[in-house]
């Protein structure tokens, strides 16, 4: 016998394939107000959970020029309120990154950073800082050595906290605050996250948040993911339907923000306005496709597991940290025990 839950899955399924597929005919009007914008798909590491810490097939590497950007931002003709300047690469890497910066607060969009923060440039670090508005994370498991360099390759734990230490000074002077983008790997559990989030709030005054995460699959890459007892039975909709698509370093859009081969290039953003893009023939193919789960075999759509993957995701404010310190309670770290006990 069929269960209500079964019902409710294969009706969306059916609603997807007859509205989005059949009647529309992949056309989206409604999207994210945020925008990936790649500023360089070139890296300082070689991360374990990144393409380009794997054997794979990459695009052509580079950095995006300011004429790139200008002609981008010209084109960008649609509401965005969040611009992420990163996707396969370093951000702080581009020496224009403070220019991009500025001129996406022109706009009134606010440029989100997240770096490694492993030797990055000081200097660059500061023209970043002078602009208002930026949000910048560094993803960095700095409370282990063992679990920051099996992700961080080829970096020290050592030579990292060195790294920090140095960032939390020029925030410090900047009078600006910062986050951390955790991975956890191992055995955690509710109270390990807490401590290890006291330990981290204490010991950095300039930290306003940390992001812990489980390491999730890179498609067609699950060596970057950790599966093992995370796999549902059934494909939720891809997010990337509802997404913007994403700006490579050169200018190219991407169908999809994960794009580290350029499988779905769907035009280019420094010759046409980003709302042509959105909905053109090869847009919405792409999201037809995916509403009619018929994606072609071999292509990165079917060897993405992201839709079958229960990802994990806790963030906690130094504010909240600071509350749970007084009332002694774990509640709140209750998906880390709902995550790591599988």
């Amino acid at each position: 016998m069929v269960g209500i839950s079964e019902l409710k899955r294969l009706f969306r399924r059916s609603k997807r394939w007859l509205v989005d597929g059949v009647i529309l005919q992949g056309r989206r009007s409604r999207f994210s107000d945020k925008l990936i914008i790649e500023t360089t798909n070139r890296c300082s590491l070689r991360c374990a959970c990144c393409p380009n810490g794997n054997n794979v097939a990459l695009r052509r590497q580079g950095i995006m020029s300011r004429e790139v950007f200008d002609r981008v931002l010209a084109n960008l003709d649609i509401p965005v309120k969040v611009c992420f300047l990163h996707m396969c690469g370093e951000p702080f890497l581009n020496p224009d990154l403070e220019y991009f910066c500025r001129r996406l607060m022109e706009r009134k969009i606010i440029p989100t950073i997240f770096s490694n923060g492993y030797n990055i440039n000081p200097d660059l670090l500061d023209k970043v800082l002078k602009v208002r508005g930026i949000k910048i994370s560094f993803s960095m498991e700095i409370h282990s050595r063992e679990e920051y360099e099996s992700i961080r390759v080829p970096a020290s734990h050592a030579k990292a906290q060195t790294c920090l230490e140095e960032i939390e000074r020029h925030f410090s002077a900047a009078k600006k605050f910062y986050g951390l983008n955790v991975i956890l790997r191992g055995n955690h559990d509710a109270g390990s996250v807490k401590e290890i989030s006291r330990i981290l709030f204490g010991r950095y005054p300039r930290l306003s948040n940390i992001t812990f995460s489980s390491e999730w699959p890179w498609p067609g890459l699950p060596q970057t993911g950790d599966l093992a007892g995370h796999m549902t039975a059934h494909n939720s909709m891809c997010n990337q339907a509802k997404s913007l698509p994403a700006i490579l370093w050169d200018g190219r859009v991407s169908f999809c923000n994960l794009d580290y081969s350029g499988e779905m290039i769907v035009g280019n953003a420094a010759d046409t306005g980003f709302s042509q893009l959105v909905n053109n023939r090869e847009s919405r193919r792409f999201r037809r496709r995916l509403a009619m789960r018929s994606v072609p075999g071999g292509s990165i759509c079917s060897r993405c597991v992201l839709p079958r993957y229960n990802s994990f995701t806790l963030n906690i404010t130094r504010g909240k940290m600071r509350t749970l310190m007084e009332s002694g309670s774990t509640d709140y770290f209750y998906p880390a025990d709902e995550y790591f006990r599988n």
